[in-house]
């Protein structure tokens, strides 16, 4: 079984993947986290910054982007599809009509409650 998802820099996001990655270790989950809504890994933009602090003026930002280099290329688009699993191994809950039909015969499994309101993001600034 083979999980990919996308890396979340939020501090409950990260509390919850580390739960999630380390479940799918103890049952030979194959994972796969991928950055994909930012053109560089922020952890590895951070990486950069004198004690990892982010920078708070437009041009030393610039002069980060500068120091990371161009971004990674887009990967190339799938050739195909799997079909979704009729059944899923244990531990996971079965499929249902309302799980796996949409988003490209991906199911979607829901491995945590999200906060009613999610710490960090703008309101936080």
């Amino acid at each position: 079984v083979r999980c990919t998802y996308e890396v979340d820099t939020e501090a409950y996001a990260k509390a919850r993947d580390a739960k999630v990655s380390e479940l799918g270790r103890q049952h030979g989950v194959e994972l796969h986290p991928v950055s994909g809504h930012t053109l560089h890994a922020l952890d590895a933009l951070l990486d950069l910054c004198p004690d990892q602090q982010p920078p708070t003026k437009y041009n030393d930002f610039l002069r980060l982007l500068d120091a990371a280099g161009p971004p990674p290329p887009p990967l190339p688009p799938p050739s195909r599809l799997p079909p979704p699993p009729l059944q899923m191994p244990l531990p996971m809950p079965p499929l249902s009509p309302t799980r796996g039909a949409t988003f490209g015969g991906g199911v979607v499994w829901n491995c945590g409650e999200m906060p009613a309101e999610p710490p960090g993001g703008d309101a936080a600034a």
